[in-house]
């Protein structure tokens, strides 16, 4: 039986069809969960998965009452949707605001207010909500104004019921799946910006095709190198501008060459303020159809504080390697001497014993010293950097000398420095050699100065001062009437954090050492900050 249907100025025997086919219909409509754009509108399965529990709600919008109840009835027929009906647009437009509808089926001719007008009244007020226009065969411009206009589908009525059915069912079940699917995107998106902005490490996306193009830097770049994301979104080159100059080549040649940095690939980042940052990528790829590298994300990972510590370590096993040579040195120099004075004290001459005797106990104690000494090096440059508290240090230090006839005046500011355990014995060092060879003094001062590169910490005390010829040599080894070890070990003791220590006091007035910290090992305290 041939069955002719006009949704809208419908005849009356064409309802009778229509009802006839929905009573003696023995098959439910089932339509399927529909996989990408290219989908057969006329495939009938279910949306409905095993256990799962979904309805979509449908407004079915249409003047004519009989008409409406019909569509409502075989659209039903699917067990994923369920149909209200309006007989008005103004009416629908009220209820689209309130009810929360998933997806409008609206037919297109309507007193009052056709389906074009409504589909502008509901876009005009910001609703993304799924709208299908259904309109008579030959009404092909009606249609694309209803898609220039934001509609999702239009569906053509057609004497073949069962497939405009379904077609009409499959739209329904489309819109609801995209409009699922956007919402799980943005709900996962919105997690993901939450999650980016809590992690203080830096994640990012680069375009490097067919030009290079920040698309996303999460909030951290701000605090890592002082540049706020829109700066990187303005201007890509910022991006290169960031990288160490020495280092910008190697990030292009990454860039450019995607696919041979599958390792991570450790750079050293420039901050606003010129500070140094040792920084590690790791890096995933989005291709073309082609295959070609188009873009890459990535997260960056500040290392500086674990290159600084390997650095420290390469630089410690360099110094000791180098001190075990001189060690051995000298104790085979020294051992020598032993055993040529003891050579000559066998021939009996008293004089000769006794001066031999004394070359002996002299080497002795020289070698026990370099023992000594030896195990102290080894223990000052063998230790990790950690981040001490420059007061507590100094503090620590004074208590250990026990000088009270010392008045000690320490201005220094709230930070801690990055240096391994033993920068007390600097400290120690310096106030040993005051009150060893600074004469009678009664005053020993420390302040810590901030500069544009650092912190100077200024030692002085009110002796005797150094003499202008011994300004670099007090830091030698075995230099001065003590054991020569004390500002030599202080020196070494800076060096393997990266510090400095010279003196430039003014002869009779007072020794003067300044201690410079780089910028990159001191900060403010923790405790300043609460």
């Amino acid at each position: 039986m041939m069955v002719y249907i006009c949704v809208g100025g419908v005849r009356q025997e064409t309802l009778q069809c229509l009802v006839f086919l929905y009573i003696s219909s023995e098959t439910r409509i089932t339509l399927g969960r529909l996989r990408g754009s290219n989908t057969d509108l006329t495939t009938s399965v279910s949306l409905r998965g095993e256990g799962e529990s979904m309805t979509i709600k449908v407004l079915y919008i249409d003047d004519e009452k009989t008409m409406a109840d019909v569509m409502k009835a075989l659209l039903e027929k699917n067990e994923d949707i369920s149909v209200e009906i309006s007989l008005a647009a103004d009416e629908a437009l009220s209820r689209i605001r309130d009810d929360g509808f998933d997806v409008i089926v609206a037919n297109y001719q309507m007193p009052k207010m056709d389906g074009i007008e409504l589909l502008k009244a509901i876009r005009g007020e910001g609703n993304d909500i799924p709208f299908i226009l259904l309109t008579d065969r030959g009404k092909e411009n009606v249609a694309i104004q209803a898609l220039n206009q934001g509609a999702d589908f239009y569906a053509q009525k057609s004497v073949d019921t069962p497939r405009m059915i379904s077609e009409l069912s499959n739209m329904i079940l489309q819109s609801y799946e995209t409009v699922v699917a956007e919402r799980s995107r943005a709900e996962l998106w919105e997690r993901y910006e939450r999650l980016a902005q809590a992690i203080p490490d830096l994640i990012w996306r680069v375009l490097i095709k067919p030009e290079i193009k920040v698309e996303y830097m999460n909030p951290a770049s701000f605090d890592w190198v002082g540049y706020t994301p829109e700066e990187f979104y303005s201007d890509a080159e910022l991006l290169f501008k960031c990288i160490h100059p020495e280092d910008a080549a190697k990030l292009r040649h990454a860039f450019a060459s995607a696919e041979e940095f599958k390792q991570p690939l450790t750079l050293r980042w420039v901050k606003k303020d010129g500070t140094v940052l040792w920084v590690e990528d790791r890096w995933g790829f989005i291709k073309d159809e082609s295959g070609d590298v188009v873009m890459i994300e990535g997260v960056s990972r500040n290392v500086t504080e674990r290159v600084n510590n390997e650095q420290a370590l390469r630089q410690a096993n360099k110094k000791l390697e180098l001190m075990t040579h001189l060690i051995k040195h000298d104790t085979f120099n020294q051992l020598n001497t032993i055993i040529g004075y003891a050579d000559l004290a066998r021939k009996g001459d008293p004089e000769m014993v006794k001066k031999a005797n004394d070359r002996i106990v002299t080497a002795s104690k020289i070698i026990m010293m370099q023992l000594e000494f030896s195990s102290s090096y080894q223990e000052t440059v063998s230790g990790v950097p950690v981040w001490t508290s420059l007061r507590e240090v100094i503090d620590s230090s004074i208590l250990a000398m026990q000088k009270p006839d010392v008045e000690f005046v320490i201005s220094v500011n709230d930070i801690e420095i990055r240096s391994d355990y033993a920068l007390d014995r600097v400290f120690r060092n310096l106030i040993e050699d005051s009150i060893t060879h600074g004469g009678h003094i009664s005053m020993i001062s420390i302040e810590c100065i901030e500069s544009d590169v650092g912190y100077d910490i200024i030692y002085a005390d009110n002796g005797i001062g150094v003499p202008l010829d011994e300004k670099e040599r007090i830091f030698e080894r075995g230099f001065g009437t003590g054991t020569g070890y004390g500002l030599f070990l202080s020196r070494e003791i800076l060096n393997v954090s990266g510090m400095t220590i010279k003196e430039d006091g003014v002869p009779g007035k007072g020794a003067r050492f300044v201690i410079h910290i780089p910028k990159d090992a001191c900060k403010v305290s923790l405790k300043a900050g609460q």
